[in-house]
């Protein structure tokens, strides 16, 4: 997972996958999902934090490279 702009969340997206497919079989969904989820989580970490921050997730990074 080395040079990755944020592997930890690479790595959960990729271990949850399966267990998760009963629930979102597509893939696209699955995705939409997982963004949606780190999302929040990012929020209520900032929320949380005393400095007022959440970690990026891989949606920062992927929509930031898409065309």
């Amino acid at each position: 997972m080395e040079r990755q702009n944020a592997p930890i969340s690479d790595h959960l997206h990729q271990v949850l996958r399966e267990p998760l497919r009963e629930f979102l079989s597509d893939d696209a969904q699955y995705d939409r999902c997982f963004d949606r989820f780190e999302y929040l989580l990012g929020l209520v970490r900032a929320t949380v934090a005393e400095y007022g921050w959440g970690p990026l997730g891989r949606f920062a990074w992927r929509f930031r490279h898409e065309p």
